[in-house]
């Protein structure tokens, strides 16, 4: 958004630059150019959308499951409570819930890479039980979400962990309250 700004800013002073020195054909050419470079950028991401839709590549929208239990996260949270997943599917919790992640946004998360460190040794399970409570005690964790990036490369069982209590499935996307 912030470039889109810049370069209408900078187009709108070249505009005026060539206007200033009442030169017909250079305000013609620049509108022309100006046009020709918008029309072409749309036509090649509209031949970049139709790709990815034929290819059923599936990043291009969230699972319905995922968005489901976000939904589920959402309602009764407190203001206080902290979910712990992937940064991938952190990055999207406040904004589909109003609420708090351990690892959100990288840039905007404070310590990302220490917490993301963390959170990769809790799901990959290089962290014993005694070590994994106090991991969620120390960072206010209250909740837990699931996702097959966890799950998919973990030597945990999340199902059989103790302390953490299912509050709600939906397919391979599971919400757990820490109960420590």
């Amino acid at each position: 958004m912030a470039l889109s700004i810049a370069a209408a800013s900078g187009a709108v002073w070249v505009y005026r630059l060539l206007s200033t020195r009442r030169s017909a054909l250079g305000t013609s050419a620049f509108l022309v150019a100006v046009i020709g470079t918008t029309m072409t950028l749309h036509l090649f991401t509209f031949a970049n959308n139709i790709s990815v839709y034929q290819q059923r590549v599936g990043y291009a929208y969230l699972p319905g499951k995922l968005v489901s239990i976000l939904s589920i996260y959402r309602d009764p949270a407190g203001d206080q409570d902290v979910l712990l997943t992937s940064p991938l599917v952190g990055n999207l919790v406040p904004a589909f819930t109003g609420r708090r992640t351990y690892i959100g946004h990288g840039v905007q998360t404070i310590d990302s890479n220490r917490k993301t460190e963390e959170a990769i040794a809790f799901f990959s399970g290089a962290l014993d039980e005694d070590a994994s409570r106090a991991f969620l005690s120390a960072r206010g964790i209250t909740h837990v979400l699931t996702t097959p990036d966890e799950t998919g490369t973990s030597a945990v069982d999340f199902d059989a962990v103790s302390y953490l209590q299912d509050m709600a499935r939906e397919g391979e996307f599971v919400l757990y309250r820490v109960s420590l």
